[in-house]
């Protein structure tokens, strides 16, 4: 049956001729617009859950309790503890920060509580340092990330509230618990030692002796190791101020520049003249006294001087030894003068003694008749001759020579 009436309406409409499919329907609904975000509070913090609604956990900081949500520990391995409702013991916190330090953990902003009672002679700001020191150290050995920069910077606010001893003394009661090679804190220790020893160095060598060294022997290292840093450092300082005095002590002389005009290449090329060379040097006439060695010049043999003959009756002394003859200079054989033989003068019969003149205006006497005797032309006289007066006689041995250097007076 149902086949048979689909059959019939699609032939009914073929018949017809007229479309029978229906139109498309209508959607008269809006459209859906997207949702806008939804906006977040900015304003303030909102946790997921209500941090008093965790467990609680008991600190004890000295005689104080302090009670802590589990919540606020979180952040702080530290002081996370697994057990709740029980009671701990924080060890190594002064207890003078105990609410600074649950502050903290808390609020996350540095607090400390007012002094109880008001005392003239006691600096509050003198104790707020010491405060700060302690809550740094409580941060450092904790690890409470964000502490130790409030502790810092309110160390520095204070510092100039205390003398140099009192930040040693406190320094010493810190320096052991703190991590080792905490360069922050021993910078901020030297930093005032140097400004106390650049301020009154006299006064500074009081507080080392005033300290006591001796009490604490790690931060005593490091107190000694800076001080002795800090001397060096002024020393070697003066060292250089006085070079630099004796640098400026000598002169320095200042040779002012003189500005030399330099002509160009055209300008030269102009004015010089050709080159001429020089005409050659005539060679120097050799010397005689160096090409030639030197021979001594030829002996001459002049006339002997006549001899005075003696005065009658004079007795010539005859020495007592004859004295050696000096040693001939030795001259080649062929400067050397041949032997002249004296001709042997025949005998004459012995005059009678008159005084005769001889040309040098003397008058000589003779008393013996001449000697015969063979000598060489330039030896020198062998007897022994006297000159102190003019009758002086001398004993005749030929024809002889005179030595140059008698002098006859």
């Amino acid at each position: 049956m149902k086949k048979g009436k689909k059959k019939s309406k699609k032939a009914i409409s073929q018949v017809l001729g007229v479309d029978t499919e229906m139109p498309p329907a209508v959607n008269d609904e809006p459209d859906i617009q997207p949702l806008s975000p939804v906006p977040f509070v900015n304003e303030y913090d909102q946790p997921l859950t209500s941090p008093y609604s965790t467990s609680i956990t008991r600190f004890f900081i000295g005689d104080t309790e302090y009670s802590v949500p589990e919540y606020y520990l979180r952040p702080y391995p530290l002081l996370s503890f697994s057990s709740s409702w029980q009671r701990f013991q924080l060890e190594g916190i002064n207890p003078d920060i105990g609410h600074t330090l649950i502050h903290f953990l808390y609020t996350g902003t540095y607090q400390t509580i007012a002094p109880s009672t008001i005392d003239p002679d006691f600096n509050p700001r003198s104790r707020e340092f010491e405060r700060s020191v302690y809550a740094y150290q409580t941060a450092r050995f904790y690890r409470i990330t964000g502490l130790d920069v409030s502790a810092r910077e309110y160390m520095r606010t204070f510092d100039d509230s205390v003398t140099t001893l009192e930040i040693l003394t406190i320094a010493r009661k810190v320096y052991t618990t703190l991590p080792s090679g905490d360069t922050w804190f021993e910078g901020f220790i030297r930093d005032k030692l140097v400004s106390a020893f650049e301020a009154n160095e006299p006064q500074f060598r009081e507080v080392i002796e005033q300290y006591g060294v001796g009490t604490e022997i790690k931060f005593d290292q490091f107190l000694v190791t800076t001080v002795l840093d800090i001397y060096s450092s002024r020393m070697a300082m003066l060292e250089d101020a006085a070079a630099e005095e004796v640098d400026d002590d000598v002169p320095v002389e200042v040779v002012e520049e003189v500005a030399i005009e330099v002509p160009p290449v055209d300008a030269l090329a102009e004015v010089e003249a050709p080159y001429e060379e020089p005409p050659p040097t005539s060679p120097a006439p050799p010397s005689p006294s160096l090409d030639h060695p030197y021979q001594p010049p030829p002996s001459s043999f002049s006339s002997p001087r006549p001899v005075r003959e003696p005065s009658p009756g004079f007795e010539p002394v005859e020495p007592a030894s004859e004295p050696e003859p000096l040693p001939e200079p030795a001259y080649g054989s062929e400067n050397q003068p041949e032997a002249i033989q004296e001709p042997e003068p025949e005998p004459e019969p012995e005059p009678e003694p008159v005084p005769e003149e001889d040309k040098w205006g003397l008058f000589l006497t003779t008393s013996k008749p001449p000697k015969k005797n063979k000598k060489f032309l330039g030896k020198s006289i062998s007897s022994s001759i006297s000159y102190d007066s003019p009758d002086a006689h001398i004993e005749p041995s030929g024809l002889q020579t005179v030595p140059e250097s008698i002098s006859w007076e």
